[in-house]
């Protein structure tokens, strides 16, 4: 009796496994089976009372003083301050370790180059000359590369040596430098009320690449 018993138990597994293969390999009817649409019922129904607990009460419509703080009138700010001044405090010690690095790299270039870091006997103090045009340079350059811009910062920096006075009278000048022509080809070449510098001395005309020229000498070449 024992053993007809599971015999009937394994056939009648073995049978509803072969139906459940069967079902599954039938093409599924979305239109006409609605409940296919159903979401499944829970396994324990105690889980799902137990969710309801943190669920949004629609008919509730009193909002009460909470409301306040997600009005058109407050922010970020007013609803986070602690963890804004939190970010603050954290972007100082941040900035002087870039710096930090920075200067150890801008040095590592000099000393490549033969020259000395550092001021001994009054001499010019290029580590700091260099690394505080090239710092205001990178913060004012923005290159646009959804433009077809290029990320190279050289394409939109130019140098230019001016053979009087002296290195710490280096200064940044937020514009477009050239002769004849703009020095690259993405530079702007269109300006509205523009405001010119004019470096003044005694120019020549020449046709050579990176030498300025006299606009009376370009003048008489014209005439």
């Amino acid at each position: 009796g024992t053993e007809d018993a599971y015999n009937t138990t394994y056939f009648s597994d073995d049978l509803s496994i072969r139906n459940g293969i069967e079902n599954s390999q039938r093409p599924l009817d979305f239109e006409n089976n609605e409940p296919i649409w159903y979401p499944p019922p829970p396994e324990d129904k105690d889980a799902d009372a137990e969710s309801n607990f943190f669920a949004y009460d629609d008919e509730d419509d009193d909002i009460g003083d909470s409301g306040a703080l997600f009005s058109s009138n407050s922010s970020l700010s007013n609803m986070f301050p602690a963890k804004e001044k939190h970010n603050e405090g954290n972007k100082e010690p941040l900035t002087s370790v870039v710096q930090g690095h920075f200067r150890a790299f801008v040095s590592q270039l000099l000393l490549a180059e033969g020259i000395q870091v550092g001021k001994e006997s009054d001499s010019v103090d290029w580590l700091d000359i260099i690394t505080t045009v090239a710092w205001q340079a990178a913060n004012f350059v923005r290159p646009d590369t959804s433009k077809g811009g290029s990320m190279d910062p050289g394409n939109y920096v130019k140098v230019k040596c001016v053979a009087s006075g002296s290195p710490n009278d280096n200064t940044l000048i937020k514009g477009v430098v050239c002769t004849k022509n703009i020095k690259h080809k993405r530079m702007t070449s269109q300006y509205k009320r523009p405001r010119l510098l004019l470096l003044g001395g005694s120019l020549e005309y020449q046709k050579v690449p990176n030498q300025l020229a006299s606009f009376d000498t370009l003048s008489q070449q014209q005439q």
